[in-house]
């Protein structure tokens, strides 16, 4: 299960100008056996829902046991001032 909380993403321009997103979120297996845990895509679009920017998120570890979780925290800067919705899941 993939759980990145609107109230966990923050967006916002550094003093500097430069634009920031971060993203922190869980990732818990819910299942009765170990998993693979593949890689999240987070991409950001802008008003009109045109993807702006995206990026590929490796988590911490690459399985988990069952009820086992991972906490997720990205950053990225230089995002473009037009991304205002974040999107994030598996990677296809």
């Amino acid at each position: 299960m993939l759980e990145f909380p609107p109230e966990r993403q923050d967006r916002r321009t550094l003093p500097d100008g430069t634009e920031f997103f971060g993203a922190s979120g869980t990732v818990t297996n819910v299942g009765q056996e170990t998993r693979r845990v593949p890689a999240i895509l987070i991409v950001l679009r802008d008003a009109r829902e045109r993807k702006v920017y995206e990026w590929e998120v490796r988590p911490a570890k690459t399985a988990l046991a069952p009820g086992e979780s991972v906490s997720v925290n990205e950053a990225v800067t230089d995002v473009p001032r037009s991304a205002r919705i974040a999107e994030i899941g598996w990677k296809p």
